[in-house]
């Protein structure tokens, strides 16, 4: 798919003309869903991004599982699952209504396997405990949401189990959570905003401000040497590392301890020989290997692909310690250390050499990076929008919940400027 870029700029200190009803900032899945809804609801919108394309970071970088909670057996109040769960079940059908797409075209993955490595944070029995109570609610609690037809996570034993896993793994279950494509997913966001004439996108435009007047704001950008002043009548901040520093400058302040996390993750082109089932690692500092039906595969190895953690909530906390990573490292070490697990991953020279090192930051509440088992960043359960008056923040969590969220902020702001 080619994407066109409709990429606008403004005279040194000009100020752009109050055409908009809402400016979104941010351009990333939650940020083309909101904007999208936006323009389904009448309104004419202003899509801010620093990169020349909407969805170009961190909304294409990661596994694009929808996710239905298993992985976050550490919730010591098991209600993470409850919320992403939603946003999974709902993803296709809101990208299908938002962009045009038909969900049956987007590539996905066969049913994810979870396996429990020998030195985990739980024990395998307490990881098949958790995956039950998860599919107990699909099942049951799950509301119009709930699928009779869903199959139970079951343990993997055997030749195909032996096959794909090392002895350092001590269990293995298979589920139906899939993951969708997000590369394919971020092009056709991507050429729904830039197809759509009642959002303008205003790519190549770094937020270095927002100023408050009275019942509006004024979003201040810098787009190569000149600086634009963008009013607007109401706000939508769907930024993702930036969003609580932008938040802060309008009086949103939070007390609730951030931690900013940038991961590396390789992608490459599926050997034929390579026929590893989609795999998580649980729980620990651990990774995916994910295989995609479009010919292309995402691995992800923690301990190697983490750059850098910081509670510093700046507009780009960590830019400088990426700007310095060593992708031969990470290709090597990250191969070497999910294939410790599944040994395919140890003989593909081609894909260990060509694979591309990608990335973008992972934000959570907490204080203490995942290799504690008490971390906050263990569950995602405060996310969501909220509003105060005319201006908007969305917390997403998640990719899998970004779709509903950003059609929640546009329903909420719809009524705010009601």
């Amino acid at each position: 798919m080619t994407l066109t870029s409709r990429t606008g700029a403004s005279p040194l200190g000009a100020e752009v003309s109050s055409k908009h009803d809402v400016v979104v900032l941010g351009a990333g899945i939650a940020g083309c869903s909101t904007a999208l809804r936006l323009t389904q609801l009448g309104y004419r919108v202003a899509l801010i991004d620093r990169n020349p394309f909407p969805v170009s970071r961190a909304s294409r970088h990661n596994e694009g599982k929808l996710h239905l909670g298993y992985i976050y057996a550490a919730d010591p109040d098991g209600d993470t699952y409850k919320g992403v769960m939603r946003g999974s079940l709902e993803f296709l059908h809101i990208t299908q209504r938002l962009t045009g797409i038909a969900s049956h075209n987007i590539p996905r993955t066969q049913g994810f396997v979870y396996a429990v490595p020998r030195d985990s944070q739980l024990t395998s029995d307490q990881v098949y405990a958790h995956l039950a109570r998860v599919d107990e609610y699909l099942l049951t609690d799950a509301g119009p949401h709930s699928n009779p037809a869903f199959e139970r996570a079951r343990p993997m034993r055997g030749a195909k189990t032996s096959a794909h896993f090392s002895d350092e793994i001590q269990a293995v279950f298979q589920t139906s959570e899939i993951a969708i494509d997000p590369n394919y997913v971020a092009n056709i966001y991507a050429a729904a905003v830039l197809a759509e004439p009642n959002i303008d996108f205003l790519g190549e435009h770094e937020i270095v401000t927002v100023e408050r007047h009275r019942e509006a704001f004024m979003i201040i950008t810098q787009c190569a040497a000149d600086e634009a002043r963008i009013p607007a009548p109401a706000v939508a901040n769907c930024l993702w590392q930036n969003r609580v520093h932008i938040d802060t400058q309008v009086g949103q302040r939070t007390t609730k301890p951030w931690l900013w996390r940038w991961k590396a993750t390789l992608s490459f082109a599926t050997p034929d020989r390579l026929t590893t089932p989609p795999a998580t690692l649980m729980l620990g500092p651990y990774g995916d290997y994910v295989p995609y039906s479009s010919g292309r595969s995402y691995l992800s190895w923690y301990p190697s692909g983490a750059i850098g953690i910081t509670s510093d909530g700046g507009a780009d906390p960590l830019r400088s310690v990426v700007s310095e990573r060593d992708d031969a490292r990470i290709r090597r070490e990250s191969f070497a250390g999910l294939g410790r697990y599944l040994p395919e991953l140890l003989d593909l020279p081609e894909a260990h050499e060509k694979a591309i090192i990608g990335g973008g930051y992972i934000m959570a509440l907490g204080t203490t990076d995942v290799d504690d088992p008490l971390s906050g960043l263990h569950q995602r359960t405060d996310i969501g929008p909220t509003i105060d008056g005319t201006w908007l923040s969305l917390e997403t969590g998640k990719l899998c919940t970004a779709p509903s969220f950003g059609l929640q902020a546009a329903e909420m702001l719809h009524d705010a400027l009601r």
